[in-house]
């Protein structure tokens, strides 16, 4: 349990609607049950320098389809996480180039390039994965 100035203060890094307390997720046995939600690049920026500031750790995730991928945390205080850091930033159909922010979800990203005559090649395991969380647990 983090104490109640440590949350303040990563809530206020995080902005508005940026902190969420709930039940513990637990992710290869750490309890985790504070999430961070910065809606942009200067909110997350100061999330992660408050991170360090307080000496919290962290798990980053996105939809949280892949939680359990990878090497198992040491430990985690808190979720980062990256949903509200989505969105297609640009995609150029006669290229097929699409740039599409770590949080944006795959069905978001198929759409988009489904507007343009591109089909999206991934076959997640469910709509809901996100860019990121699809990249690094090489799904």
């Amino acid at each position: 349990m983090l104490p109640r100035e440590t949350l303040q203060a990563l809530g206020d890094a995080a902005g508005a609607g940026g902190l969420e307390e709930h039940a513990p997720v637990q992710v290869d046995g750490v309890a985790i049950g504070v999430t961070l939600r910065p809606a942009d690049g200067a909110s997350l920026a100061r999330t992660l320098e408050a991170l360090g500031r307080t000496g919290v750790s962290a798990l980053v995730r996105g939809c949280g389809s892949h939680l359990g991928f990878g090497n198992p945390p040491r430990s985690a205080d808190v979720f980062v996480c990256v949903e509200r850091l989505a969105g297609v930033d640009e995609f150029d159909a006669a290229d097929g180039v699409c740039h599409a922010a770590a949080g944006t979800t795959l069905a978001e990203v198929r759409e988009t390039v489904a507007a343009g005559g591109w089909e999206l090649p991934l076959d997640p395991p469910g709509e809901r994965a996100s860019v990121g969380g699809t990249l690094a647990a090489a799904a």
